[in-house]
């Protein structure tokens, strides 16, 4: 995506920008254009903000920001589905919203039971109870690192952002868990499909 020559910003009193990374900032080798980097920094010399938004979890997206050089002043990333809002130049969460972590239990015991994958995150990375393929492939993909907990609620040192529930084959399973737990966790979480493999909460 060409976010628009650097002109555009300059004549607009103050503007924000929100971008999410991959398909959009990124091209399909998870690269920035030269013009891209060029329009961003003449944005933020003319003290418009630019927010990176993303799904991913805000360890990724801290990362990633600063691999980009979007992580100074006027920068902010938006993390877990606009669960958590990060201000680059204060180097803090500066909003967040996290549920209960008993619904946490709820999900990772029912997925568990349908034999699905499902992981949550802690400040440093994933969290899940068992090691498998899903995991692996999710953690590799994401450059995002995991740890094997034997209880995520108790491993956790606050209330969660997110849930992933994930099947790499057969997204038909997840169409039927999202049914099945939907009565458990009514008016308490929402789950939603980010892609065909990923059911989030």
């Amino acid at each position: 995506m060409n976010i628009g020559k650097g002109g555009f910003f300059m004549k607009i009193k103050e503007k924000i920008l929100f971008t999410d990374l991959d398909g959009t900032l990124l091209d399909d080798q998870k690269n920035i254009s030269r013009e891209n980097i060029e329009n961003i920094e003449t944005a933020l010399r003319g003290g418009h903000k630019i927010v990176v938004t993303t799904g991913r979890p805000l360890v990724s997206a801290i990362a990633q920001s600063k691999s980009l050089g979007l992580a100074h002043e006027g920068c902010y990333a938006i993390a877990f589905n606009g669960s958590c809002i990060y201000d680059f130049s204060k180097n803090k969460v500066v909003y967040s919203v996290q549920f209960p972590r008993e619904y946490l239990r709820i999900v990772f015991d029912e997925a568990h039971k349908a034999g699905l994958h499902v992981q949550t995150y802690c400040d440093h990375g994933i969290l899940s109870e068992r090691e498998n393929e899903s995991l692996k492939r999710y953690s590799q993909v994401t450059k995002v690192s995991y740890e094997i907990v034997d209880d995520v609620t108790t491993a956790l040192d606050s209330d969660p952002y997110k849930i992933i529930v994930m099947d790499y084959h057969d997204k038909n399973r997840l169409y039927d868990f999202q049914d099945h737990i939907a009565p458990m966790i009514e008016g308490k979480l929402q789950s939603f499909f980010s892609c065909d493999w990923y059911l989030e909460f």
